[in-house]
């Protein structure tokens, strides 16, 4: 389908090309041309309704075909091709057909003028025919929509710009509102946390100096591992792996339990069988077959398990069950009325049978179930024991089963059992992973142990006395606990309690020497600290005294009471830090401190955001920023409605956020809260900005898209006039072939030639317009090569005129070939360039351009290639001409054609100068220095 599509845009584009063509008019037109022309139009129409006739029958094919999107294209190519459409000069509106015969008609009646506008008319209409055919995006759509996107940007930012001024507003009106009580509470509360932050910077200061800080660090950590070494050596006092060997002997007994209740339940389940049948013949002593075939299925599953199992009860339960299988068959094929309630009896006599069996089976797993809780009891009653607890509760577990044996309720009995078997086992797996575990926590201590002894190692208080007894406590500790590891994984465990202890014991000695170093220290540095913790004790007066002063402020009541608790936490954690100060921890003062800090800016910011306007006139200015929010907020919502009504809208969930944040601020600004409504009208300002972020991002993709249209598009444009062209040089040689040397064209070859001239005057229109829209994208060299072809197409349709004198040689092929090697060049860059971008899907990586100029359609290195080819491909053709012609400048004199072709070189050398000035400044190369010579 895709090469039929591209058929039928062959067919438009050649449509699109010929009435391109500009006629000649007035006196330059006679009556064999105006027939000619009219002869082509009406080739034209039939073609176009040839092409309404393919796309009638390909349509139902491809609907056939399920091929939904292509059958899609083509009935919206068929409507356009229905539709009537004016234009722009407000005639009556016709269908293509229909104009298409208008602008024949208007031919042969030699109106030209007309006819030539209602061709321009088909050609804007066959161009969007073949959009739709070819599935193009539409070109002015995308514009439209980017147009549309940054009006909306706009938009946005000034909503955004209003909001920022209501803050700023709200936030004067919060000043304003405040009385002076308020305004010196709020000084006091910035000058309490700036004189406690530089409490706090002292704080760390001293403690830096003095060591304190690192040593208190190393202090907790070894409260840490005191900890837990203290938790390792009471595990150890209770670990005993002797009581392995009890717990192995009860789940012995269990699995002997559950062995025989597994016994049990197989007999009780056959004499439930054999009951059930015996059921089934006294309801329905017709039910022999049944009867018989489901006993067969139970004698069968009974067997299977006797098999597997080689279990006694399991075979007499097989056996049972064939036997009453083989009797109900025998009574089938008797076929006897007294059968039935016969074997029902024999049934039950021998289910009863079978459940004397089950209880007498179960009778051992009573027994190993008691046994069991006897080991368990040992362990229990062990007070010292790491497993009392978890044998009791499975002590408690086997009693439920036991009673419930005793009750004749052997399904609980048996879950009962199972659970305990479980717990048993896990009991057991603990157990032996208790001497590993603990070996492995005792190494662990070591090597804690050993670090803290290198960390001290790098304190000031490593070179007194009680350091240096510290450091070799901790060492002690470390070998006595790897030590302890080494007995624990040997399963020794009372060796290795006692290297436990021992190690404990060093690291409590290494505790009492390191605070012994500590307050060495602090007797080095008691002034300072004593001098802190003063000036922290006249801070903790000054919260005091500010958190009785909220009460007077123009706050709320609300605020005010967050003040006051704020202000009491705050003079609580200064209390704290003070005393710490004098024990010189100078870390855990500083963490008090800042504890301190978070309450003084908890306040402060509570001081500011609670401020209530107090007089008329405030209450006034404040209902009237409420009536700015309102308005803000409606023309929010009127443009949010339409960002999201767009098509292909991306949801925005910003702005619902921003249409809630403004109408809580708007209804905090008519409470007077004006913390809360400041709070609500930075989120509304943030939540705009994000959103025009947003579309300025979806800008970017349709500019991206809209590039990648027009790339495309140019592209098509210069391969058709790559295509044409060539169809022209092929006619022009034959045309100078077909001539005779010496003499002039015949009058048909005359009129071909003039039908070739007005050919490559169309392609020079349509090379200008493309040499134009290349230009508007920001690759001015591509389009100045664009140009440049135009200008040689121009010349080449005037040497070949009458105006000309129908030049056709070299002169001629040779402009022809330059333009076809220019076409060549650029449309070489523009396919580069569309690889390229297929390739990079994500973000284009071009360079930045200066100013605010958007980046070129064609990168700045295709350009710079192109520059260059331009520039070789000029010094040629100079250096051709001055091997053609060693004495130029007379040779020029004579030939007129000649100087223009000096000219056309200069021109264009100039022209490529100028184009690497501003490609040059454009992508930042600096410009060489002026030879001063």
């Amino acid at each position: 389908m895709a090469h039929t599509l591209r058929c039928l845009a062959g067919l438009l584009v050649l449509s699109a090309l010929a009435l391109a063509t500009p006629h000649p008019q007035g006196d330059d037109i006679n009556d064999r041309e105006l027939a000619a022309i009219a002869e082509e139009q009406a080739m034209l129409l039939r073609q176009l309704q040839r092409l309404r006739n393919t796309m009638d029958v390909l349509l139902g094919r491809i609907e056939a075909e399920g091929r939904t999107r292509t059958a899609e294209l083509l009935r919206d190519a068929l409507t356009m091709l229905d539709e009537r459409a004016g234009n722009d000069t407000g005639g009556t509106p016709m269908t293509m057909e229909e104009r298409m015969e208008q602008a024949r008609a208007a031919i042969k009646d030699g109106q030209v003028v007309q006819s030539l506008e209602r061709q321009r008319e088909l050609v804007a209409e066959l161009d969007r025919l073949l959009s739709i055919l070819l599935d193009r995006k539409n070109l002015e759509s995308l514009e439209d929509r980017i147009a549309e996107l940054r009006e909306m940007q706009k938009e946005l930012g000034v909503l955004a710009d209003r909001e920022t001024e209501l803050r700023k507003e709200t936030e004067r009106l919060g000043v304003d509102a405040s009385n002076q009580a308020q305004r010196d509470l709020e000084k006091m509360l910035d000058e309490l946390y700036r004189e406690e932050r530089e409490v706090l910077e002292q704080t760390e200061s001293l403690g830096r100096e003095a060591g304190t800080l690192s040593l208190e660090q190393l202090e907790k950590e070894l409260a840490r591992l005191i900890r837990d070494q203290e938790m390792d050596v009471d595990v150890l006092k209770s670990w005993k792996p002797g009581e392995a060997a009890q717990l192995e002997k009860a789940s012995a007994e269990l699995a002997k339990a559950l062995r025989a209740e597994a016994r049990s339940e197989r007999l009780h389940k056959a004499a439930e069988e054999l009951e059930e049948a015996a059921n089934d013949l006294d309801s329905d002593p017709g039910a022999l077959d049944s009867v018989s075939e489901e006993l067969t299925a139970d004698a069968e599953r009974a067997e299977r398990h006797s098999k597997v199992s080689t279990d006694q009860a399991a075979r007499q339960a097989a056996e049972a069950l064939r036997q009453a299988a083989r009797s109900a068959q025998k009574a089938r094929d008797q076929n006897s009325s007294d059968s039935p309630p016969e074997l029902a009896q024999s049934f039950r006599e021998e289910a009863d049978r079978l459940r004397g069996q089950a209880s007498r089976s179960a009778q051992p797993a009573r027994e190993a179930r008691s046994r069991a809780q006897e080991a368990l009891k040992e362990l229990s009653e062990d007070p010292e024991s790491g497993a009392s607890e978890p044998a009791a509760e499975i002590e408690a577990m086997l009693a439920r089963a036991q009673e419930a044996a005793r009750g004749e309720r052997p399904d609980e009995a048996r879950h009962a059992t199972s659970q305990s078997a479980s717990a048993l086992e896990e009991l057991q797996k603990e157990l032996d992973f208790l001497g590993e575990a603990l070996a492995g926590s005792q190494a662990e201590a070591a090597e804690r142990s050993r670090t803290l002894e290198r960390n001290l190692e790098t304190l000031p208080q490593s070179d007194t006395e009680a350091g240096e007894n510290a450091r070799s406590a901790l060492e002690k500790a470390a070998e006595a606990m790897r030590e302890s590891s080494a007995s624990a994984r040997a399963n020794e465990p009372r060796e290795a309690e006692s290297k436990a202890q021992r190690a404990l014991a060093e690291l409590q000695k290494a505790r009492e020497d390191l605070e012994a170093s500590r307050d060495q220290s602090m007797e080095q540095n008691r002034a300072r600290s004593e001098a802190l913790s003063k000036r922290q004790q006249d801070l903790q007066q000054k919260a005091q005294e500010a958190g009785q002063q909220a009460s007077r402020g123009s706050m709320s009541q609300e605020s005010q009471e967050n003040v006051e608790q704020a202000l009491k936490e705050a003079a609580e954690a200064m209390e704290q830090a003070s005393k710490e100060l004098e024990q010189a921890r100078s870390a855990s003062a500083a963490q008090s401190q800042r504890q301190a800090m978070e309450s003084l800016r908890r306040a402060r910011q509570e001081a500011r955001d609670g401020v209530q306007p107090q007089s008329q006139d405030d209450r006034q200015r404040a209902e009237e920023l409420a009536q700015e929010q309102e308005r803000i907020r409606e023309e929010l919502l009127d443009l949010a409605r339409r960002i999201r009504d767009r098509e292909n809208a991306r949801p925005t969930p910003n702005l619902d956020r921003a249409d809630q944040a403004a109408r809580q601020a708007e209804s905090d600004l008519r409470e007077g809260d004006l913390g809360e409504a400041r709070e609500r009208e930075q989120e509304v300002e943030q939540e705009l900005r994000q959103t025009q972020a947003q579309l300025e991002e979806e800008e970017e993709q349709y500019q991206k898209l809209r590039e990648e249209e027009q790339l495309f598009r140019i592209a098509e444009d210069v391969a058709e006039i790559v295509e044409k062209h060539r169809e022209n040089m092929s006619a022009l040689r034959e045309i100078d072939k077909e001539r005779k040397p010496g003499r002039g064209p015949s009058r048909a070859q005359k009129l071909r030639l003039r039908r070739l001239s007005r050919e490559h005057s169309t392609l020079a229109s349509r090379a200008d317009e493309i040499a134009a829209a290349i230009k508007e994208e920001g690759a001015n060299v591509a389009g100045e090569l664009m140009s440049t072809v135009s200008s040689d197409l121009s010349r080449i349709a005037r040497e070949i005129s009458d105006e000309g004198e129908y030049e056709t040689g070299e002169r001629s092929q040779g402009l022809q070939r330059d333009v076809e090697e220019a076409l060549l060049w650029l449309l070489e860059a523009l396919k580069r360039e569309q690889s390229r971008r297929q390739q990079d899907q994500s973000q284009q990586q071009q360079q930045q351009q200066q100013g605010q100029n958007r980046p070129s359609i064609i990168p700045d290195s295709a350009e710079l290639k192109l520059l260059r080819r331009m520039e070789q491909d000029n010094q040629q053709a100079v250096e051709q001409l001055l091997r053609m012609y060693p004495d130029l400048e007379e040779s020029a004199a004579e030939d007129p054609f000649l100087l223009d072709d000096i000219a056309r070189h200069g021109g264009r050398h100039e022209k490529i100068t100028e184009l690497f000035q501003q490609l040059r400044e454009r992508v930042g190369i600096p410009a060489p220095e002026d030879d001063e010579e």
